[in-house]
């Protein structure tokens, strides 16, 4: 025991402490895909088979799933923070001069860390789910939650599998590259994630809209009105990418 704490005060010592924590980032990341697994399959199966104990599985499988995601982006934001370049992400989207302000904006500056962020609104989104409708009844409330599980373990997944924001630069860099002077704007910090909010929010619609689909009460009218809510999105996002005179926009490409 006692050679085996050498080594890893001598790994410490040589990766540097900020290296060592980096190193926890895949853990929690991989956790929560498989808590979001049991948040997505066990509550749902419960509520189909009227067993309360697998239903009650639901809030705090949602809450600890949460939690994780919580710790991954805390050790990602850290990593930026204390400018450990011997994570490739953190390397390729920060350097030595980037004042500390953008270094946090820097964590969701390109795909893995944008991806992470909006995994930890959607856990956000589903906490609050989870607290605010105890009133509900348990089969709903356990397909609702189960339906957002579902979600997430889609993004979480992909998130791990093919865009791990926590891969490695061995041996680490002594400086990095620079973020996107683009995205160097005191809006662009508070930007995405408000607008992560509005956009991930509507995942809650689609599950109160997916467990009311599977218990069989939706109106015909109530169902077409599932769909409005999308519909500004869509209408938007064709007007950003078309100008009137039909060229496409630099808003939209």
């Amino acid at each position: 025991i006692q050679g085996l704490a050498m080594r890893c005060g001598w790994l410490a010592g040589s990766l540097g402490a900020g290296a060592v924590i980096a190193n926890l980032g895949p853990g929690p990341a991989y956790i929560g895909v498989g808590i979001a697994y049991l948040v997505g399959t066990l509550p749902l199966v419960g509520a189909q088979r009227g067993n309360a104990r697998w239903m009650a599985v639901a809030r705090p499988a949602a809450y600890a799933q949460c939690a994780f995601v919580v710790f991954a982006f805390a050790l990602l934001t850290h990593a930026f923070v204390v400018q450990d370049f011997s994570v490739a992400y953190v390397a390729q989207n920060s350097n030595l001069k980037l004042p500390v302000h953008y270094r946090f904006s820097a964590v969701w500056g390109a795909h893995e860390g944008s991806l992470l962020l909006w995994v930890l609104v959607l856990n956000l989104w589903t906490v609050a789910v989870a607290a605010l409708s105890r009133d509900l009844p348990a089969p709903f409330m356990a397909r609702v939650l189960s339906v957002m599980g579902v979600i997430a373990l889609g993004f979480q997944a992909f998130m791990v599998l093919t865009s791990n924001p926590f891969l490695r630069h061995i041996p680490g860099l002594a400086d990095g590259n620079d973020l996107n002077p683009l995205l160097q704007d005191f809006g662009l910090i508070v930007h995405p994630p408000i607008l992560y909010l509005g956009y991930v929010g509507f995942s809650v619609a689609f599950a109160f809209a997916v467990a009311a689909l599977i218990e069989g009460r939706v109106e015909r009218g109530s169902r077409r009105a599932i769909w409005l809510p999308s519909s500004p999105l869509h209408a938007g996002r064709r007007r950003s990418r078309v100008t009137p005179d039909g060229e496409a926009s630099l808003l939209g490409s």
